[in-house]
């Protein structure tokens, strides 16, 4: 129990490394990561949502871009792959994402998670982008869906 006015620290979480394979218009990338600021720069067109959406679907098992995640899957190829290599508090691990036109398989250490919910919360990302401004502009709903993923990440599934 933390002594009043002391603040609890947030694990310490880092991707160290990132192997994208046949998501969207990326055939083949492995990254890298700096420790604190990264900054991908590039023409339209070149990639750079891509590997920030392969990041979100390695972390959550979501895009935040598409309702289907087959539609990530390169065209002409039969799986999409994201592999990454995430240290917490110095502890390292590795969560993986294979996508097929009907399927997806998630791995936490080569292991199958006992549930997705369960995955997703292992690696909290948040992704900001223009559909957002519907949070304080657009209906409800919006609101409620970002309140249900917070409430997730405080009282993650056993």
């Amino acid at each position: 129990m933390s002594a009043p006015g002391e603040h609890a620290l947030a694990a310490a979480l880092r991707f160290e490394r990132l192997t994208i394979r046949g998501v969207r218009n990326l055939t083949e990338l492995a990254l890298d990561p700096a420790p604190k600021l990264n900054v991908i720069v590039g023409d339209n067109g070149q990639g750079k949502t891509s590997v920030l959406e392969a990041l979100y679907l390695v972390a959550t098992t979501k895009s935040f871009r598409a309702e289907r995640l087959a539609t990530l899957i390169q065209a002409g190829k039969d799986q999409a792959s994201v592999v990454a290599r995430v240290t917490e508090d110095g502890l390292g691990r590795e969560q993986r994402t294979v996508l097929g036109p009907r399927s997806r398989v998630v791995r936490l250490d080569g292991k199958a998670p006992k549930s997705l919910a369960g995955y997703a919360t292992k690696t909290p990302v948040v992704v900001f982008s223009p559909a957002d401004l519907e949070l304080v502009s657009g209906g409800a709903s919006g609101r409620r869906r970002l309140l249900d993923r917070v409430g997730l990440f405080v009282d993650p599934p056993g």
